[in-house]
């Protein structure tokens, strides 16, 4: 769905603007487009307000939660700063976690929004390759044009299928991600700063990310390397209990103390 509301709204060097740091595909497809991605120089809410008045993006793209600190928008920064591009689109890619926070519900006020969501997170069907977007008819019907014909299996349809229909599942997975995000924040505290979040990762900004993300490398622990820090996906208790090992190997080495 990045793929065709790029290829569909932008022309040669239109502007894409998005907050720094986000979802790393958006320049990708960006480029694609043959368009120009711009990054705000945070993710304040004062620096997206000015990189748009800088920059006058005929698009904004941002991933709420954003993706990879778990930042939450709110519903009254995004409304206003819908007031000040052509386009926004809102990838709410972990919004399932906390779906009240959600843009949905605003699409018949605000004809320029575009919402982005995802099988592949909190339903944990990322192998089915199913995302899908929820905008207004008008556009609806101008981005149809624009997906290839038989874009999805009908054997992934019928996955979908089954997991939307269980009202309990979603729930579940919720309360589990809930209090494994706790069980895991504790044990990375030790080391560093658990940004707050309310999706299946966690971003833990550190002193030395390249060397903590290189020691849990080295121990067959992957996780995602970031300028300030790196980003955890949340696992089951088997692997919390290797990062609780990874953990006080590092501060054995590194003399890190106890916060």
């Amino acid at each position: 769905m990045i793929h065709v509301v790029t290829q569909a709204l932008l022309a040669p060097h239109d502007i894409v603007l998005s907050p720094a740091p986000d979802f790393s595909m958006y320049p990708i497809f960006t480029t694609i487009a043959h368009g120009h991605h711009v990054q705000a120089v945070d993710l304040s809410y004062e620096g997206m307000v000015k990189a748009i008045e800088t920059h006058h993006p005929k698009l904004l793209l941002l991933s709420n939660p954003n993706n990879p600190t778990g930042k939450l928008w709110t519903v009254e920064e995004l409304t206003h700063l819908a007031s000040l591009v052509p386009y926004i689109v809102v990838d709410e890619a972990y919004m399932d976690f906390t779906p009240d926070a959600s843009m949905i519900p605003f699409i018949a006020t605000l004809p320029n929004l575009i919402v982005l969501r995802t099988m592949s997170k909190a339903f944990g069907l990322a192998n089915v390759r199913i995302g899908f977007m929820v905008t207004n008819c008008e556009l609806a019907h101008y981005f149809r044009q624009f997906i290839p014909p038989f874009n999805i299996s009908g054997v992934s349809a019928k996955i979908c299928n089954i997991f939307l229909k269980d009202a309990s599942y979603l729930q579940e997975t919720i309360e589990w991600h809930d209090e494994m995000r706790q069980k895991w924040a504790q044990a990375f505290e030790t080391i560093g700063h658990v940004i707050p979040a309310t999706t299946n990762f966690l971003y833990v900004e550190l002193e030395q990310p390249e060397v903590v993300w290189a020691h849990f490398t080295d121990l067959n622990l992957h996780t995602s390397k970031q300028p300030t820090g790196i980003r955890v996906t949340i696992g089951d208790e088997s692997a919390l209990h290797l990062v609780h090992t990874a953990i006080q190997k590092y501060k054995k080495t590194s003399h890190v103390k106890n916060s």
